[in-house]
């Protein structure tokens, strides 16, 4: 955590009661900060009166001081640099590759991408699978060529079919065990 010091001047006025714990509560009020008071340390001789606006006074100033410090105590970590053997020489990245700004379609390009697609939610592309998953319906529902031996006795192709009608075909790679799911129909 970070610290702050702030010494105080003021005029001397007597207390007619004890003010310590006033002074402290004063002090430690920090809601609405990012700031936790762990301690207040009072130097004073004898019990001495400060008016609570010179208190609000100190500890906005010690709010200024404990910010300046944390800012000058961050330290931002850097992005690692890229091996020296990165390269997408002469690749061509489709939708998949989910390049939707400037800044990620100039860095592949930069690093030797032949041709940066637009991501799908920029540019849809036809026949596009929107998700690849290891979840199937064909295992769940016992129709798995690779688990029964045969086809599944359904009739294919299938689609999820959402309430309001629209409808998502679905295709399956067995040979890596694997759902996919189309763009709308």
């Amino acid at each position: 955590g970070v610290e702050s010091r702030l010494d105080f001047t003021t005029e001397v006025q007597e207390a007619n009661t004890p003010q310590s714990e006033n002074i402290r509560r004063q002090l430690t009020k920090f809601g609405g900060t990012p700031f936790v008071v762990q301690d207040v340390k009072l130097e004073t001789r004898g019990e001495r009166f400060i008016p609570a606006s010179l208190l609000t006074a100190w500890r906005r100033e010690l709010t200024v001081q404990l910010t300046e410090a944390v800012r000058a105590a961050h330290r931002r970590d850097l992005r690692r640099p890229l091996s020296a053997d990165f390269s997408l020489e002469g690749l061509a990245l489709d939708y998949t590759a989910n390049v939707a700004n400037r800044m990620a379609r100039e860095f592949l390009l930069e690093h030797g991408a032949q041709k940066v697609a637009p991501a799908y939610e920029i540019q849809p592309a036809a026949n596009a699978k929107l998700m690849t998953c290891k979840h199937c319906l064909r295992y769940t529902h016992g129709q798995c060529p690779r688990e029964t031996g045969h086809q599944p006795t359904w009739h294919e192709p299938l689609a999820l079919r959402l309430p309001d009608g629209r409808e998502f075909p679905l295709t399956f790679d067995c040979v890596r065990c694997e759902m996919s799911v189309g763009v709308e129909r």
